[in-house]
């Protein structure tokens, strides 16, 4: 394993997407949760994530290329023993649109096509884990070991036509493949107008080999790796496609083939946003069984990192926080920068809306006062009642229980939306607001998702050097506040990118979200602050709408089955993103789940 002992990143909150982060980059910044591991095994399994949910991060660290630069002792074991050796090949647009643009379907060809194209893409991946391989053996076998599988690979895929070049490395044979896939694009892109097949023989013997079944050209290569690297018998190849959102329904049929398939000495990882696994169908009359062909993992589910990550203490830190934690402390220690496990709750401070208060017995009189205002009818008479009880006990003892009971059935449920209230109230005119600052809400409002939580701390921490240089002094409440609801705004901004959908998209959420905010503000409350809604399975349209919204990160679903992280299929309960909390002026929490009835009265987006 080669690590650096340089820092990677100059700036530690510079760049939020993995796409352009190099290996080294990627894997010192890499935070492992618990559920990565597991993706080391004999399963198939597709991959679930919202946007900036670090789903490309996942896919990239299970690749062999990349793993072998991750501090970590699993990370060791795994390229020691090489039980698994990872290929990633993303699906991006840089080859999807192109299966667009071509006007192949009337031919019938567009399969053949799809084929064509994903076999490039897979068989790039397969060479670069090779190429990582070469780095387990001794550097005086390694051009040896290397020549001889290059020649071989040749033999497999090229067999009547040598190279009309010397092809000496993985390196050179990978760059010739890039340059065969494109000549053979022009030439597909051509074919309208006439243009003859490749004169050129290598070509030829490429496009030949590479228009055959998906994946074949590295299943046949499968036995010439586990010779040349002296690989285990159950050796297995962890073939990784990312980014699968972008192909589709069709595309899935062909490649959920590679799930049902039997393909000794490879595993396949599928990676997409929630719903964004268009089917279950494959290519034969039996589809895909979740349970038994693979494994469904939802990587916004529960955010549970791995508690051995060398020089990450999360030990007194609440388990909600270890996620962001841990990232503020990877991307800031991979700067150069030494930060104590406390420091960020340092530099953001307590939150006066969600942290808990003390109520003490003797402010109960004063608190109940407070509460009072903002309370309905039924609450009103509870806090009363309550009151009442406690202030002539039959027992001495039971003056106390009843405080203690009105404190933490009423008031510590009602605070955070009191609380609230009152700040949003407060902060007009030339005043700034602080309801949203603090280590818990800034976290909250992140909803842990790794690209929104290093924009965030980016704006928190322009230049975080010299803020750790004033001895940690925490951000300014109202700074803290003004950054989230930039955040959120800019957030809520991409919504009218979402294709075909933006408008109906913003038009729902936004109904949404203002009847949240109207039942926190405007109406007396309760204990229980609405913040879910309930969609019925006949609701088609919404059933859709959601399904787009939990897709590009805008809600998010309560999963029916908390073990299984199992999304709900049509139909169940929804909140929004925490993200849009500082917009609408809402809790960040789930809160009560009301009908959908109650939002909009009439069944009707536009109604």
């Amino acid at each position: 394993m080669i690590i650096s002992s340089l820092p990677s990143l100059t700036q530690p909150f510079e760049n939020d997407n993995a796409k352009y982060l190099n290996p080294e980059e990627i894997a010192r910044t890499f935070v492992p949760l618990e559920v990565y591991w597991t993706l080391f095994s004999e399963k198939n399994h597709v991959v679930l994530g919202t946007r900036g949910s670090g789903k490309t991060a996942i896919g990239r660290m299970l690749s062999h290329d990349h793993l072998r630069f991750l501090d970590h002792p699993a990370a060791r074991q795994i390229v020691s023993e090489k039980r698994f050796i990872g290929c990633y090949a993303p699906a991006r647009l840089n080859w999807v649109t192109g299966l667009r643009s071509q006007t192949l379907t009337a031919g019938g060809q567009e399969r053949a096509y799809f084929n064509l194209r994903f076999n490039f893409v897979v068989s790039h991946a397969f060479l670069k884990a090779l190429g990582s391989l070469l780095y387990t053996v001794g550097p005086k076998e390694r051009a040896e070991i290397e020549y001889n599988l290059v020649n071989r690979i040749l033999n497999i895929w090229c067999p009547a036509q040598v190279p009309e070049s010397k092809i000496f490395t993985l390196r050179d044979l990978a760059a010739r493949l890039s340059e065969v896939d494109f000549r053979l694009q022009r030439l597909t892109s051509s074919a309208l107008y006439g243009a003859t097949q490749s004169a050129i023989p290598f070509d030829q013997e490429i496009a030949a080999s590479f228009g055959t079944e998906i994946c074949a050209p590295v299943f046949v290569l499968r036995d010439a790796a586990m010779e040349a690297f002296g690989l285990p018998s159950a050796a297995k190849f962890i073939i990784t496609i990312d980014e699968m959102e972008f192909l589709n329904k069709e595309h899935h049929r062909i490649l959920n083939g590679l799930l049902r398939a039997d393909t000794p000495g490879f595993v396949f990882k599928f990676i997409t946003a929630p719903y964004c696994h268009y089917t279950l169908d494959t290519e034969t009359n039996a589809p895909l069984i979740e349970g038994n062909d693979f494994e469904y993992v939802h990587m916004d589910h529960k955010r549970n990192v791995d508690r051995n990550i060398p020089d990450i203490d999360l030990t007194g830190i609440d388990r909600r926080h270890h996620f962001p934690v841990a990232l503020f402390l990877k991307r800031a220690r991979a700067s150069g920068l030494d930060l104590r496990k406390d420091s960020l709750a340092a530099l953001l401070g307590p939150s006066e809306v969600l942290d808990p208060i003390s109520f003490k017995a003797e402010s109960t009189t004063d608190f109940a006062r407070r509460f009072i205002r903002h309370a309905n009818d039924s609450t009103q008479a509870r806090i009363l009642k309550q009151l009442n009880t406690s202030r002539r006990p039959r027992r001495a003892e039971a003056k106390t229980d009843g405080r203690t009971q009105l404190s933490n059935e009423l008031f510590r449920k009602m605070k955070p939306a009191v609380i609230m209230r009152e700040l949003v109230r407060d902060a007009f005119g030339a005043k700034k607001g602080t309801a949203f600052s603090g280590m818990a809400m800034v976290l909250a409002c992140t909803d842990s998702n790794p690209r929104l939580l290093i924009r965030t701390f980016k704006m928190m921490f322009p230049d975080l050097e010299a803020v750790l240089r004033r001895n940690d002094v925490p951000v300014q409440a109202s700074r803290q506040n003004e950054v989230l609801e930039t955040i959120s705004q800019r957030f809520w901004d991409t919504i009218y990118a979402v294709p075909d959908y933006g408008p109906k998209l913003a038009d729902m959420i936004s109904r949404i979200g203002e009847y949240f905010e109207r039942r926190l503000h405007t109406d007396p409350i309760g204990t229980d602050i609405p913040g879910s809604i309930l969609i019925d399975p006949d609701d088609k349209e919404f059933n859709q709408l959601i399904h787009q919204a939990v897709a590009w990160g805008f809600m998010y679903p309560h999963f029916k089955d908390e073990h299984r992280a199992a999304l709900p299929g049509v139909g169940g309960e929804f909140r929004l993103a925490y993200t849009l909390a500082p917009r609408f002026k809402i809790l960040p929490r789930r809160g009560r789940v009301v009908p959908l009835g109650a939002v909009f009265p009439q069944r009707n987006l536009f109604g």
